[in-house]
């Protein structure tokens, strides 16, 4: 399956390095890393309960929209 996800250029940089040293496409590297993430190799146990700290104000600015992820990438990329 396609999908697209956004990472860092130094990140993709290295893991495309790091895909060509073992001999496997990126595509590969990242399903490896995931299965090992998920796996609990990689994975952190997080203890007790996290705060989430909110602001006060008037909601969402004018426009935005919570279910398109594209549009929110786009705005808080500048573009």
């Amino acid at each position: 399956m396609r999908t697209t996800v956004a990472i860092e250029t130094h990140l993709l940089k290295k893991a495309r390095q790091a895909a060509m040293a073992s001999r496997q496409t990126l595509s590969s590297l990242v399903q490896d890393s995931l299965r090992s993430y998920l796996s609990g190799k990689g994975a952190k146990e997080v203890k007790g309960t996290q705060k989430f700290v909110t602001f006060r104000g008037k909601g969402l600015q004018a426009g935005v929209n919570l279910d398109d992820t594209a549009s929110l990438l786009d705005r808080m990329e500048g573009r």
